[in-house]
């Protein structure tokens, strides 16, 4: 009798102690998704403030000074989080920054290839065509 008294308390006492501690974990998860919830907005807001920066460049300097900028920003933004929080992020929210990360990257190299193509337009344009100027 004393025995079945003894195993009841015990699995009353680690059933008790079970919950609880699954209520804690699951109070830091929510916070830990919280964290990773304004991880994303805060970085998706960076990504898109850069890009439409790179598309209005003015020249190369601009857009290497953007991309510096950019890659020293989204590291600190990273680091002010704690480790781990971007584990916590959803599907949709790595496939979100993921798509942004493509856009950024694609406007910086259309920007380069604009600027490119624009300062060998005034080359050739300012190039004088007579037969003097080629010897």
């Amino acid at each position: 009798m004393k025995s079945r008294r003894n195993v009841f308390i015990y699995f009353v006492a680690f059933t008790l102690l079970g919950c609880y501690m699954s209520g804690c974990r699951n109070e830091s998860e929510k916070n830990r998704t919280g964290e990773a919830r304004a991880l994303f907005e805060a970085s998706a807001a960076m990504i898109r403030s850069y890009t439409d920066s790179l598309r209005v460049a003015k020249d190369s300097a601009s857009v290497q000074e953007l991309t510096d900028h950019f890659e020293n920003a989204i590291a600190k933004l990273n680091f002010s989080y704690p480790p781990d929080t971007d584990v916590a992020l959803s599907e949709y929210e790595n496939d979100t920054l993921a798509m942004l990360i493509d856009r950024y990257l694609e406007a910086r190299q259309s920007r380069l290839k604009e600027l490119h193509l624009a300062t060998v337009a005034v080359k050739t344009e300012s190039e004088p065509n007579d037969s003097i100027a080629k010897e």
